[in-house]
């Protein structure tokens, strides 16, 4: 199978997150597509390898905030989790010349919003799905 047709989906309550490979597999797209406007972020590889940080997030859900940087070759790749009046919510922002584009994902009931981000990311990255670490 060709890497430029490698995408995988899922979706929350109102939002639509798309990850795809891109530039013949060496970099990674996150879309996220909401009922206004269409959000992304994209990285090398090495910033793959990076984001199954999303792992310590989701087993460390009630532990309090959480905050995570990996510097690529012209940016900078941030994975927090912060709060808001509707609960909490992981924000994968990239900074590059001067330019933010981030990325949000809200934790849903449960949680559920970062388990299915993780069981996609991970399906894309060639593991079977409710991957573990």
């Amino acid at each position: 199978m060709s890497l430029k047709h490698l995408a995988r989906e899922f979706r929350t309550a109102h939002k639509l997150f798309l990850f795809t490979v891109v530039n013949d597999g060496g970099s990674i797209k996150v879309l996220e597509r909401n009922r206004g406007r269409d959000y992304e972020v994209s990285f090398e590889l090495g910033g793959a390898a990076w984001l199954d940080a999303v792992e310590v997030v989701i087993r460390d859900e009630g532990k309090g905030q959480f905050f995570k940087k990996f510097r690529g070759s012209s940016y900078l790749l941030l994975l927090e989790v912060k709060y808001n009046n509707r609960g909490k919510f992981m924000q994968l922002v990239k900074l590059q010349n001067g330019v933010e584009s981030k990325v949000i994902v809200p934790g849903g009931e449960r949680g559920r919003g970062w388990q299915d981000f993780r069981d996609c990311w991970g399906s894309l990255m060639g593991r079977r799905e409710g991957y573990q670490g």
